[in-house]
């Protein structure tokens, strides 16, 4: 019986030893990888910070714009981080990249920079980013909204010029006005490629959660300007 004893001891020590090595490995795994997933954890090249309140709760927000392009090629970012008072952080890429404002945009900015337009209205912050304008037009113009306890993309669209951002019609509905990419015109041949091209039309979009032409407002200021 002693000498049974003396055998089980040893190997009730082993298998209590084992038992830990193996909560101990299974635990870290599950750290690492929340550290890993926890967002902000992964290193971003800044290009600039904005510290102000976005969605009016009297609370400083912050907006991170980052991933520049490599040396030489256009653009200024394509990623945008949002760290809004009562709300997950979240974040936007642009599938191409993001530009300076047009410098024929000349609305008052909400905020102090030169690579991100502000309006609020509201209880709303309209953010928007400038896709970079190849000769043959800007494949990226984004519209973020920010407020009501929500960060949401309203707006994503080719567009060649951005106009203006201000409230039309009758009940002051707040509206971008943009000139679409530039159609062409077959009927009067250029020297070099057979096609012309032509001022494209004005357009009015109203800007909700399902942003959409408005075909009233953008015929009126068509005939006005």
């Amino acid at each position: 019986m002693k000498s049974t004893l003396f055998i089980l001891i040893p190997f009730f020590i082993i298998s209590c030893n084992n038992s830990s090595a193996d909560a101990v490995h299974q635990k870290t795994p599950d750290s690492a990888t929340a550290i890993a997933g926890k967002p902000g954890s992964s290193a971003e090249t800044t290009v600039e910070t904005i510290i102000t309140d976005f969605n009016n709760d009297g609370v400083k927000d912050s907006l991170a714009l980052q991933s520049p392009p490599v040396a030489g090629d256009p653009g200024q970012f394509s990623r945008i981080r949002l760290r809004i008072s009562g709300l997950p952080e979240q974040s936007f890429t642009c599938a191409d990249v993001w530009d300076y404002i047009d410098s024929s945009f000349t609305q008052p900015n909400a905020v102090a920079s030169k690579r991100i337009y502000a309006y609020k209205h509201h209880q709303y912050t309209y953010l928007l980013l400038f896709g970079f304008l190849y000769g043959s037009g800007r494949d990226n113009f984004d519209i973020i909204r920010i407020g009501n306890g929500q960060i949401k993309k309203i707006f994503s669209q080719a567009i060649q010029e951005a106009i203006a951002l201000q409230p039309m019609g009758s009940d002051g509905k707040l509206c971008f006005i943009g000139r679409p990419i530039a159609e062409t015109d077959q009927d009067t041949p250029d020297s070099t490629s057979g096609a012309t091209s032509t001022q494209s039309s004005y357009i009015v979009y109203e800007l909700s959660d399902t942003s959409k032409i408005d075909i009233l407002l953008t015929t009126a200021y068509n005939l006005s300007h």
